[in-house]
């Protein structure tokens, strides 16, 4: 997966540096090592962790990943020092063939060697959105709130009944949407919320942050919106 991604061939000519002597841990070896720590479960992405799987392969293991003459107690000190030349260069951002090898695109590439060629077309749109809670504050009691718009097709609540009088929520204007705004955040909406361990359910007001992958788009997120 490592060589498949491509980050090898782009990124292992600007990490080594020709100056001294040749680097004893190599870029393949260090994130197979990352990426062996990471199929354990429970794992923790400390570099400690990379340095212990490195010190428990074997010399053949070692050798099929470009490492030789490893001396285990050098072991962290080598593992801090590549991924410290290794942030900084996807800090900097160099372009090669036209391609920014920043951070995003070395996580993109790794993530999308894992998925065969053959499924990364795909004729449909995904969608994952986020609530953002607002900083406006609503006018009036939260159980007043009427849901409009797609929050009343889609969202359900249960009705509570009152034991006292409330203050109506006042309604602040009417969005490019048509819905209603109850707080002087102009992009935010009513909607539902679901109760978890530590907050009950209610009526929210939310910015929704949405990402989009486009239909036959293999790499990240196209569109946020």
């Amino acid at each position: 997966m490592i060589v498949k991604s491509g980050v090898l061939s782009a990124l292992s000519p600007i990490l080594e540096s020709g100056v001294g002597r040749p680097r004893t841990l190599s870029l393949q070896g260090f994130l197979v090592a990352a990426q062996l720590n990471a199929l354990h479960r429970h794992h923790q992405g400390h570099l400690v962790e990379i340095a212990r799987i490195l010190n428990a392969m074997t010399p053949g293991q070692l050798a099929s990943v470009g490492i030789a003459d490893w001396d285990p107690s050098e072991a962290y000190d080598r593992v801090e020092r590549l991924f410290v030349s290794l942030c900084k260069v996807l800090e900097t951002g160099p372009i090669v063939d036209g391609v920014r090898l920043d951070a995003g695109w070395f996580a993109t590439r790794i993530a999308a060697a894992a998925v065969p060629a053959k499924l990364r077309t795909s004729s449909s749109i995904a969608v994952d959105g986020t609530d953002l809670e607002t900083w406006g504050a609503l006018h009036g009691d939260s159980t007043t709130v009427e849901f409009d718009g797609e929050a009343a097709q889609t969202q359900l609540m249960e009705e509570t009944p009152t034991k006292k009088a409330v203050r109506k929520a006042r309604v602040l204007g009417i969005g490019v949407d048509g819905r209603k705004q109850y707080t002087v955040d102009p992009e935010t909406r009513a909607g539902q919320r679901s109760a978890t361990n530590s907050r009950p359910q209610g009526r929210t007001w939310d910015l929704s942050s949405t990402s989009r992958c486009s239909p036959g788009m293999s790499g990240g997120p196209t569109g946020l919106s």
